[in-house]
């Protein structure tokens, strides 16, 4: 339930959507709200002055200059804007600068807040480690802030395993199923997904 409320909130959830999200009244999911609001006060001023300051401008944008024009954007859109995009650019330059160390043609996938790799067994461990400094040294980039470091977990999943997200395993397996990818999978080498 917190995780549900603090990520909602920080998406500007009102407290009738938050109430139906939590099973609560909407009293108490109004409450939530302020005392998120009052505990982190500092951010909110923050998140409300860059909301305005967006909306006297025109546009807002992202460090290296993603712009998103609020003309006709609502209030939670510009709230997030900052967030999302940043983490999409760290994203985006965590994968050039694996595309620079050479690791281009083992990339798999990024998604949201990851990047997956597929990579020969014996490169795994060299994988991950490229992985890791890459998203690190996009964080810094994006960031641009020496007090603020992005934390990075990464696994390393052998063949014929990989990840499956709790979430959407029952999808996976359809999915997997409707494509025969089993039978696929028992053909390939030897591999490691990162």
């Amino acid at each position: 339930m917190h995780k549900t409320a603090l990520l909602a909130i920080n998406y500007g959830v009102q407290a009738k959507t938050l109430a139906l999200y939590l099973g609560v009244p909407e009293w108490k999911a109004a409450a939530i709200i302020n005392a998120h609001k009052a505990a982190y006060f500092t951010y909110w001023n923050w998140a409300e002055e860059n909301v305005a300051a967006a909306k006297e401008r025109g546009y807002i944008e992202t460090f290296f200059g993603w712009r998103l024009n609020v003309e006709h954007a609502p209030f939670n859109t510009i709230l997030n804007f900052p967030q999302q995009a940043s983490c999409a650019e760290v994203l985006r330059a965590a994968c050039v600068e694996l595309c620079d160390r050479g690791w281009g043609s083992y990339l798999a996938a990024p998604h949201h807040d990851a990047i997956y790799m597929h990579v020969p067994i014996e490169l795994a461990e060299e994988a991950k480690r490229a992985l890791e400094e890459s998203l690190i040294q996009a964080g810094d980039a994006v960031m641009d802030d020496p007090d603020f470091r992005l934390r990075v977990d990464s696994d390393i999943e052998p063949y014929p395993g990989h990840y499956v997200d709790p979430d959407g395993a029952a999808l996976w397996k359809i999915v997997g199923e409707f494509f025969q990818w089993s039978e696929v999978l028992n053909s390939n080498q030897e591999a490691a997904h990162v």
